[in-house]
């Protein structure tokens, strides 16, 4: 059996959805491989993950001007003539020569850019039809453009919430199945907390990860100083990804202050530890961060101006009672407070974060892939 997984470099999170299942994958003796949809155009694949890093940073309310309409477009436009499909035609013929070189028995795709090739050349009868296309919703809702993806199989989604949305679009029912978001095994496992803030040198007792994604978004250091200001007896986590800015600033500030609660760090492998060495996290709300902290039952406080699919995902958690949404980085003092003080409040948040919590699903993922194959092949 051969599977083909088709990423896309856009922040870190599909690439990290992408390793996950080929992993698991591998280790049951599948043979993979992940390409890059772009991997033939590294201008454009460098343009498109720099200006959606720009857009997010620069002019945030822009982007999502820009987003929310086309995210109402008419589904009956999904192979029609415009900004999707001319970006994506720019490297389709490449991935149809991927498709008939390695010959897959299946196909996941983690951006729905991959997803959207493949159900565009189904369409138009360039792919054999033989070859099973799935794809995995990374977000609790659908982007614009989900609608052009609607020719594959299957579509992994996290949670029911999407599915009114995805029928929208254009999906039938049947074509749906509630998952959970494939995330790396090692966020699944409970590690005994005292064990890693020995093993990290972390003294406090209550600890908040602060975290920007792979990339670094959001001026942590305005974060660590609000934390700062609360005069609590608490440890900060702060994790800046690939900025080396935002590291330098908030180690000149350990270095100024003689802070010794403040643990700074850039791109790490051990995202896992640190969550376990937590209490709680204040950050952005990407999918793949949310059900990170959720598996490690880790309440949310998201921040202040996130935009698009981003503030889809924070309300339908503060609606879960899992997260705290901000309105102004001014409020976070006065939300640490109130929690620090009412611990009920934070304990009934830890619990909704176990209902809500979806384990193994990128066990669940592969095997319904790899048994879906066996089956077609009886």
């Amino acid at each position: 059996m051969k599977i083909l997984l088709l990423s896309m470099t856009c922040g870190e999170g599909h690439n990290s959805i992408a390793k996950a299942v080929n992993n698991y994958l591998e280790n049951r003796g599948v043979e993979c491989k992940i390409v890059d949809i772009y991997r033939s155009d590294k201008k454009r694949q460098k343009f498109n993950n720099d200006a959606f890093l720009w857009a997010l940073k620069h002019i945030p309310n822009i982007y999502q001007m820009i987003w929310r309409k086309q995210k109402a477009r008419d589904p009956n436009l999904r192979y029609e003539k415009g900004i999707y499909n001319n970006d994506i035609d720019h490297v389709i013929d490449d991935i149809e020569s991927e498709i008939k070189f390695y010959k897959p028995n299946a196909i996941i795709c983690t951006h729905n850019y991959a997803s959207g090739i493949v159900s565009k050349l189904r369409h138009l009868g360039k792919i054999d039809r033989n070859i099973f296309l799935y794809s995995i919703l990374t977000d609790f809702f659908p982007h614009p453009y989900w609608e052009s993806s609607v020719d594959v199989d299957k579509v992994f989604i996290p949670n029911s919430f999407a599915i009114p949305q995805m029928i929208e679009k254009g999906f039938k029912k049947e074509q749906l199945i509630e998952t959970g978001l494939p995330i790396n095994a090692k966020f699944y496992q409970k590690l005994d907390k005292n064990l890693i803030k020995e093993k990290l040198s972390i003294k406090q007792d209550f600890v908040i990860m602060v975290a920007s994604g792979g990339y670094g978004i959001g001026n942590n250091d305005r974060v660590v100083k609000n934390i700062l200001k609360t005069n609590l007896n608490v440890g900060i986590i702060n994790l800046n990804g690939k900025n080396e800015k935002s590291k330098k600033k908030i180690d000149k500030l350990i270095k100024k202050k003689g802070l010794d609660n403040v643990y700074n760090f850039g791109f790490v492998n051990n995202v896992d530890e640190l969550m376990s060495a937590s209490d709680l996290i204040v950050g952005r709300s990407g999918c793949v961060t949310l059900t990170e902290a959720i598996c490690k039952s880790l309440p949310i406080i998201v921040r202040e101006n996130v935009k698009m699919n981003e503030i889809e995902n924070a309300d339908i958690l503060v609606k879960e009672n899992i997260a705290i949404r901000l309105k102004s980085l001014k409020q976070l003092r006065n939300v640490l407070k109130f929690l620090y003080d009412n611990p009920q409040v934070y304990e009934q948040m830890k619990q909704n974060c176990e209902k809500q919590k979806k384990l193994n699903s990128c066990k669940i993922i592969c095997e319904y892939v790899i048994e879906n194959n066996i089956k077609s092949g009886e």
